[in-house]
């Protein structure tokens, strides 16, 4: 089946179903798990679809159920695990994905972060925490309006302004050889930027990421100071950074 036809038979299938997860396009349309992702990036780019951790929705979805789960979803284990090691009073960057959006809504919730700054490449994220943080930054740049997210060398720009006590960025994949990646390029400059102009770098992983190696690298995995994620044993064992499992609370220590 040609890159076109799986596209339509996804959309197709979305409409039906409301979502579509990796797994079911695995099954549905015998293919690799990794042709599963090129294609939900490539209808991510275009508009049609909004991606989450291992699956995504239609945009154009109009079910009060899916709207509810796109707009407020239940607050992600690994985005509860993140928001602890946040300074309070600080600067940071949230880069834009589902995980770093639950984080936020967790973020908007709670009291104890009123004092931050926060800068961001998302519109959706700028959006949960306007009423709740005393600053929020929204870079500006060119509008992804399929994705809520502003990318480009004038983003980048924007981010370049300040000097970031943490940023909380997450990915496409985090490949065993040890690059942090993306199956998109839209985001590569503005998270770079973000990454170089931070004390401290944390990523937000999940267990379906680990192992993957997406189109587009980021930065090789030793530039992180952190990594959350539900599956510490499958980080790269040449790691040289400190690892958070949000199952059973490891956490390990060594300097980047």
């Amino acid at each position: 089946m040609i890159p076109e036809e799986r596209f339509k038979k996804i959309l197709s299938l979305m409409e039906i179903n409301g979502s579509i997860t990796v797994d079911e396009l695995k099954s549905r349309l015998y293919v690799s798990e990794a042709t599963a992702r090129r294609d939900l990036a490539e209808l991510s780019k275009r508009g049609l679809i909004v991606r989450f951790s291992g699956g995504a929705l239609p945009v154009t979805v109009n079910s009060p159920a899916v709207k509810a789960s796109r707009q407020h979803p239940a607050p992600a284990p690994i985005s509860e695990k993140a928001i602890e090691l946040i300074k309070k009073g600080g600067l940071i960057f949230i880069g834009a994905s589902a995980l770093t959006l639950s984080m936020s809504q967790l973020l908007a919730s709670s009291h104890a972060f009123s004092a931050l700054t926060v800068v961001t490449n998302s519109m959706k994220i700028a959006d949960t925490l306007c009423n709740d943080i005393a600053h929020v930054h929204c870079t500006g740049g060119r509008y992804l309006p399929g994705q809520s997210i502003f990318v480009g060398r004038q983003a980048a720009d924007y981010v370049e302004h300040f000097r970031y006590d943490q940023c909380f960025i997450s990915c496409d994949g985090l490949s065993f050889d040890g690059f942090v990646t993306h199956w998109g390029d839209e985001r590569l400059t503005v998270e770079q930027a973000a990454v170089n102009r931070s004390h401290e770098c944390i990523l937000l992983c999940g267990r379906d990421e680990v192992g993957v190696t997406a189109s587009n690298s980021i930065l090789p995995l030793h530039k992180v100071h952190t990594i959350v994620t539900d599956a510490p044993e499958k980080i790269p064992k040449n790691y040289p950074g400190t690892i958070i499992s949000v199952s059973d609370n490891i956490r390990a220590d060594a300097d980047i």
